[in-house]
């Protein structure tokens, strides 16, 4: 007894055994084999303790609630990882993974409301909905990705994809560092940002880019503001709508810098594309026109001003390199005078820029060659050739001239001033400067004793023109009258002077003009020779010349070409005499 006592106080040994006895009805043994603890029910044996002896060296039980902050749920001194699922109201379950355990079964969870675990490594989630608080805390839910590597969140193809926060919660799509943040669906998926509000009323920036590879919108009801620094592209490779909340397509109003280009502008030039889309070229030499814009291969426009002091033409598809040359619409070139502007677009339709804006100013001048030296400010013609118009180029461009049947075509005012065989600029509608001795609100005529010269007063001689050639506005400016040979007169006889008359007072040798009708003559210092035209291209022509004087000495009266009467010459001798002489084409007669 004393014996067994003591035994009992060592503790309970049990023997090893080589073999088991499975007949024997809850003998529990150990095998020296496998050292595993064994228990019999008469027919076989099983395992107590499922392990070997020497492997695992405790056997834990774990009964703690994840609410219960007291204990650790993790055994700091086991090597095991025990996880307690604990449903509200439900009996505690407790779930111990060993670390060298593979779990081969399916897992189910309860319905919990705890946090679960934090990852670090890289997880795909498929068909799974992510709700506010679930990932971190209630306050800032966070999905941070590699640091400043890339952030993606896609669907899969053709899948739509959204983004949302729920209730009142806000959504904040970040990227940190040199990160880049994407938010991309695949396929025919649609991304979907609702109720999106970028910092305000802006989306602000160093570069930002909005693209798509189909159509890309953007809309706003009330009003939508992109700003960036540096610069912002908005591109797309089918097309791209911009929508006010009227539905209306609009861009503006738009405000662009405007560039100067002092380059001198010389002929046939070529104008580089500026990166903005208002130019204004400000220096030019001769002839100065444009064959060409730099084409930089996007859908662009140019508002091009001419600040030059001089018209500068635009020319009409010509150029060495097709795709920079200019479509102006009319077939031939356009004249941008000095402080007009023209608006082009570039077509890739037509691979050319094209015309959208007229060359402003009202006015209109054409570039043409001089058939003789001409002056700016004088009155033109354009010769229609030698079948009407003796010893004349057709085509070239001639002093207007009021005395000549076939040169009273008023075409327009010379801007410049060019010798023959080279290029002259004339305006033909609108204002012209330069001109003189203008009187405003009054007319202008053509001269008709100097061809291509300006005169104030309206000729009123037989055989002479009465061509208007516009209305002055200063001393020096006039508007030109396009229409100036259409409302041409031309006056054949002298009807009028018996009104009106051109009077002259002569006291040495002179000869009349055709804008002469009466002259008074003092011959006290002399005999003097008054010669009158010819009477062979003044037809109706009336001429009155009188003696002022007391001398004895006499007033010659001498046609250039033809008789007084049958006689050579006419002779006032006395104060006072005077004679009245008509031309019948051919010689004068006394009336």
């Amino acid at each position: 007894m004393a014996t067994s006592y003591k035994n009992f106080i060592k503790g309970i040994g049990v023997i090893p055994k080589s073999s088991s006895d499975n007949a024997v009805l809850g003998d529990v043994e150990v095998l020296n084999t496998t050292n595993t603890l064994n228990f019999h029910n008469g027919t076989s044996s099983s395992q107590i303790l499922t392990v070997a002896h020497a492997a695992q060296g405790t056997f834990k039980v774990l009964n703690k609630d994840l609410d219960d902050t007291t204990t650790s749920i993790v055994d700091s001194t086991d090597t095991t990882i025990k996880i307690k699922f604990n449903a509200a109201g439900s009996t505690a379950t407790t779930t111990t993974l060993l670390s060298s355990q593979t779990v081969n079964r399916t897992l189910t969870l309860p319905d919990i409301t705890d946090t679960l675990v934090s990852r670090n490594t890289i997880d795909t989630l498929t068909n799974k909905t992510l709700t506010s608080p679930v990932i971190n805390t209630a306050t800032a839910d966070t999905i941070t990705g590699i640091a400043s590597g890339p952030f993606v969140l896609q669907s899969a193809s053709g899948q739509n994809f959204t983004v949302q926060a729920q209730g009142n919660g806000n959504l904040s799509l970040q990227s940190q560092g040199t990160g880049d943040l994407s938010i991309q669906a695949a396929g025919s998926g649609v991304v979907n940002l609702e109720g999106l509000t970028i910092n305000g009323t802006a989306v602000t920036g160093t570069n930002i880019s909005v693209s798509s590879t189909g159509t890309l919108g953007l809309s706003a009801s009330t009003s939508a503001t992109l700003t960036a620094s540096t610069s912002l592209g908005l591109s797309a490779s089918t097309s791209l709508t911009l929508t006010g909340p009227t539905g209306v397509k609009t861009v503006g109003p738009l405000l662009v810098n405007e560039v100067i280009n002092s380059s001198a502008l010389g002929a046939n030039a070529t104008l580089p594309l500026s990166t903005s889309p208002y130019v204004t070229v400000t220096n030019a030499g001769v002839n100065p026109s444009i064959d060409m814009v730099v084409n930089n291969s996007d859908n662009s426009f140019l508002v091009l001003t001419n600040r030059t002091g001089v018209a500068v033409n635009i020319n009409n598809d010509t150029g060495a390199t097709a795709s920079n040359r200019i479509i102006t619409g009319t077939g031939s070139f356009l004249t941008l005078e000095n402080n007009a502007s023209i608006m082009l677009a570039y077509s890739f339709a037509n691979s050319r820029w094209m015309v959208v804006g007229g060359t402003g100013g009202g006015n209109a001048s054409v570039n043409l060659t001089a058939g003789e030296t001409i002056t700016a400010g004088q009155a033109v013609y354009v010769s229609n050739g030698p079948g009407n118009d003796s010893g004349r180029t057709a085509g070239l461009v001639y002093l207007l001239d009021a005395t000549n049947d076939n040169r009273i075509e008023f075409f327009g005012i010379a801007s410049n001033s060019a010798t023959s065989g080279n290029t002259i600029r004339i305006q033909t509608i609108g204002g012209i400067s330069g001109l003189s001795g203008l009187t405003v609100g009054k007319p202008i005529y053509a001269s008709v004793s100097s061809a291509g010269a300006i005169q104030v007063t309206a000729p009123i001689a037989a055989n002479e023109w009465i061509i208007p050639l516009g209305i002055a506005t200063s001393a020096n400016t006039a508007v030109i009258n396009g229409a100036g040979s259409a409302t041409a007169v031309k006056i054949t006889s002298s009807v009028l002077e018996g009104l009106y008359t051109d009077v002259q007072l002569y006291s040495s040798n002179s000869t009349m003009t055709n804008a002469n009708s009466v002259a008074l003559v003092s011959a006290s210092g002399g005999v003097v020779t008054i010669t009158i035209p010819t009477a062979a291209t003044n037809r109706g022509k009336v001429f009155n010349i009188k003696k002022t004087d007391s001398s004895l000495n006499g007033v010659i009266i001498s046609p250039a070409s033809g008789t007084i009467d049958g006689t050579a010459t006419k002779t006032l001798a006395f104060q006072y005499d005077s004679l009245m002489l008509v031309s019948d084409g051919t010689n004068y007669n006394l009336i």
